[in-house]
């Protein structure tokens, strides 16, 4: 029978660790852990339990890679274990795989990568070990190198901010091209989709998708064919004198600074290049026809596809590049703010 609640102090340690050989080459780089205390519930001899959420995430906004030694430690009774948790151990989890250890665990870390840290247990028998309990990671980090556009980007997405509409580990390939006038560095597939590239330009899965947004709107919505998540009241008509600022840019908050939307000029270099949607598919971008929201609801995945820019055309309407398999092939063009869109992002 289970009984007698316990809470854990969840203590965070952040050591800054040697990022390079000289002083200046590094400047604002950055590793961060993040999270807080929560009530694990009733103990008993037998219980296994799992946190339901990520306890603590951490983040690497470097601009950079570098491997990350994490160290768990604890008070009281409890050791930390690198095997299965027996009656008063800990464990922690990385993205509820690998498993952290009162001895030092490497992680290698990319560009803008987040690693979710999950505390699994086995509760000590009643009686024994009650009141608080502290744990603390140690974080170091070390061997920094300079990001280069072409590797991948690994990120936790976190539905707590308003900006994800689900918790998701997702990896974003990237790639150099001059499609936008410019060089710049693009993910090769849309914001939140599981996957790196859709198969064909009509891919109506919601997998490839991706996420949806409103212009200039923060929240982003995912969409399984059925179901809108979340299903908060939809805003069905904006009138609104801004192009979508940078504290609304899912781009710039979900995978770090420097990221962002395209511009509506950028778009239309990308579309002087293609006179059809199979030359956006078949380019490096892999661009398909995810569709679009209106009033909440999913339209013409698999036919139709827009693209937020960042640019509004008036108070009512801004511009994106769409694609619609019985039409006029791609084009930049205005779309009502209230349509909720894919994105996808650039790097200066």
């Amino acid at each position: 029978m289970c009984k007698n609640k316990k809470f854990f102090i969840l203590s965070l340690l952040t050591l800054c660790g040697v990022l390079g050989f000289t002083i200046f080459a590094f400047a604002g780089a950055s590793i961060s852990i993040t999270g807080d205390a929560w009530n694990i519930g009733q103990t008993c001899a037998s219980c296994y339990s799992e946190s339901a959420r990520p306890a603590w995430v951490i983040t690497n906004d470097s601009g950079g890679n570098q491997d990350l030694i994490v160290r768990a430690s604890s008070t009281g009774t409890w050791a930390a274990t690198s095997v299965e948790p027996s009656i008063n151990q800990f464990q922690i989890s990385y993205n509820g795989t690998g498993f952290i250890g009162s001895t030092n665990s490497r992680l290698v870390s990319g560009a803008w990568l987040s690693y979710p840290l999950w505390l699994r247990f086995k509760a000590p028998p009643a009686g024994s070990e009650e009141g608080e309990h502290t744990i603390t990671l140690t974080l170091t980090a070390v061997n920094w190198q300079a990001y280069t556009c072409g590797e991948d980007i690994s990120i936790y997405h976190s539905a707590a901010n308003g900006v994800a509409p689900e918790d998701k580990y997702t990896q974003y390939y990237t790639v150099l091209s001059d499609l936008s006038g410019e060089n710049k560095c693009w993910i090769t597939s849309n914001l939140g989709a599981s996957y790196g590239a859709p198969v064909l330009v009509t891919d109506d899965t919601e997998n490839c998708a991706g996420w949806y947004w409103q212009f200039n709107r923060k929240q982003g919505y995912k969409h399984d064919g059925t179901t809108r998540t979340p299903s908060s009241a939809w805003l069905d008509f904006t009138s609104e004198d801004s192009d979508w600022v940078a504290e609304n840019d899912p781009c710039t908050i979900e995978l770090g600074t420097g990221w962002r939307l395209p511009t509506a000029a950028e778009w239309r270099s990308c579309d002087t290049d293609w006179s059809a949607a199979n030359d956006a598919y078949s380019s490096v971008l892999k661009l398909h026809y995810a569709g679009v929201l209106n009033s909440g609801n999913l339209l013409d995945r698999g036919t139709v596809a827009g693209y937020w820019s960042s640019s509004q055309s008036d108070e009512g309407f801004a511009e994106a590049l769409a694609m619609d398999l019985g039409g006029e092939g791609v084009l930049v063009t205005t779309v009502y703010k209230s349509y909720a869109t894919p994105v996808r992002c650039i790097k200066d």
